[in-house]
């Protein structure tokens, strides 16, 4: 409770609907909540991370040092500064290396696509489906916008199977 106080005494109040417990989602930092809208300020009352999320998950729970966040009902992530990492754009995001070490699968509308470890869209939300890794010749299977039935390999690329057979 001191750390709340000692930080609700930088600033007025007013200027949020509530203040969180400082520390307790990320160290040195407080959750703020205005008009509805999520952020962070550190224990002087500076804002770190204006309020303009709907939800910000725990740091890590989808990747270490990086915090899941939604707005206007996209996904998105951020990191421990403040910075997008990742704009809120997908209508769904995954779990890392679910599919591939250091890929997860991400969703616009109704396509499916992968980013990296570093927030790079590395295989385009262009495909319909995507199967598991080594269900075809140890590579994804894929559907792409098309209807083209194929696999990515390694790279992320696509290769249709009516091309080779």
């Amino acid at each position: 409770m001191t750390g709340l106080l000692a930080v609700s005494v930088c600033w007025s109040q007013a200027a949020y609907d509530s203040i969180g417990v400082h520390n307790d989602f990320i160290k040195g930092l407080t959750m703020v909540k205005a008009h509805g809208k999520l952020g962070f300020i550190d224990a002087h009352g500076k804002e770190i991370i204006a309020p303009q999320y709907d939800s910000i998950q725990p740091f890590g729970t989808i990747k270490k040092e990086w915090s899941m966040v939604t707005k206007d009902k996209k996904h998105g992530f951020i990191d421990q500064s403040g910075k997008e990492i990742v704009a809120p754009q997908y209508d769904y995001i995954d779990q890392f290396h679910e599919y591939r070490k250091n890929w997860c699968l991400v969703k616009k509308g109704d396509y499916l696509g992968f980013i990296d470890t570093k927030g790079v869209e590395v295989v385009p939300t262009e495909y319909l489906t995507i199967g598991q890794f080594g269900e075809f010749k140890n590579e994804l299977p894929a559907t792409n916008k098309h209807g083209r039935n194929g696999y990515l390999d390694k790279k992320g690329m696509f290769n249709d199977l009516e091309e080779h057979y």
